[in-house]
């Protein structure tokens, strides 16, 4: 909203799922985790079918004009010349309080749900991209929103960028 640049999050996992005729619940499932044993062994399809509709609603998306894609290896499928990368980060405690907030769970809960989408983000990005998600090369900015708020951090992006709204895809 700071930006005036539509957002793309789960937007572009359902659009992804309307792509390739997958349901929500599976695209719940497959959203940022790597194949599983049975699709590595090519006996399930599943995770290629959404990566392929990820690919094109990511297309679609950029096509449209300036915009914020989050997450799901936009940072892979977008070039640099024609993007900024760029990853927030926060502090364990804050990601912790916010999952808690976000969630209703447990601190104990929380910290696993952390553990466990961190731990599918990393094998996404490991057989999708053959990267490590968390490699700092892989963006050009990281910023880290326990130390500066989000909105700063989207005024910031946007005095570097210009006037976003003459900024190409």
């Amino acid at each position: 909203a700071e930006l005036g640049w539509p957002a793309f999050d789960r937007r572009l996992l359902h659009e992804s799922g309307e792509l390739e005729g997958i349901g929500v619940p599976e695209l719940i499932r497959l959203d940022e985790h790597g194949p599983e044993f049975l699709e590595r062994l090519h006996l399930l399809q599943g995770s290629a079918h959404y990566f392929a509709g990820l690919r094109a609603a990511i297309g679609a998306a950029v096509a449209q004009g300036p915009a914020i894609l989050v997450g799901r290896g936009a940072n892979f499928l977008v070039a640099q010349p024609h993007a900024l990368h760029v990853r927030l980060v926060a502090d364990d405690g804050q990601r912790l309080e916010r999952v808690m907030r976000r969630r209703w769970l447990a601190e104990s809960a929380a910290a696993e749900l952390i553990k466990a989408e961190d731990a599918a983000r990393a094998r996404f990005h490991r057989h999708f991209f053959h990267a490590d998600w968390s490699e700092p090369t892989h963006y050009h900015v990281t910023c880290c929103s326990s130390r500066l708020p989000l909105p700063a951090i989207a005024r910031a992006l946007g005095g570097f960028l210009g006037n976003p709204g003459e900024v190409s895809p």
